[in-house]
């Protein structure tokens, strides 16, 4: 999975992204969402940071300091494999007798997945 993915912060957006704390008021929680929509892993990355400001310093307030957010998440797809992958040949059966073929579904990915097997006529 590739971990070099420009902006991370984008997959990871912030609400509230900027308030007030003053001394006699309660802490703020801040909620960051993870919504990838590719794979990625990314393991104890900084990839956000927030900015402590002072207001009272100047127009707008100064930078008293700046805390590194790190972050990790995993995003991952069913992977799965089906052997063999091409045709399923019974070849030619006599009239009234019976053959069995059969073919694997492997899960190849980290996610439990379901599967439902159905003839094309009864498609959902």
């Amino acid at each position: 999975m590739d971990t070099n993915i420009p902006d991370l912060a984008f997959h990871f957006p912030v609400q509230p992204q900027r308030g007030t704390l003053t001394t006699s008021g309660k802490p703020m929680q801040v909620q960051l969402l993870f919504h990838s929509k590719m794979e990625m892993n990314n393991e104890d990355k900084p990839i956000l940071h927030c900015q402590v400001m002072d207001p009272s310093i100047s127009e707008g307030g100064e930078i008293i300091t700046v805390i590194p957010v790190r972050v990790s998440a995993k995003a991952a797809f069913s992977k799965y494999s089906i052997s063999p992958a091409s045709l399923i040949n019974f070849g030619v059966t006599l009239k009234g007798t019976r053959k069995t073929r059969t073919f694997t579904l492997e899960n190849k990915g980290v996610l439990a997945f379901q599967f439902y097997i159905q003839a094309l006529s009864e498609r959902r």
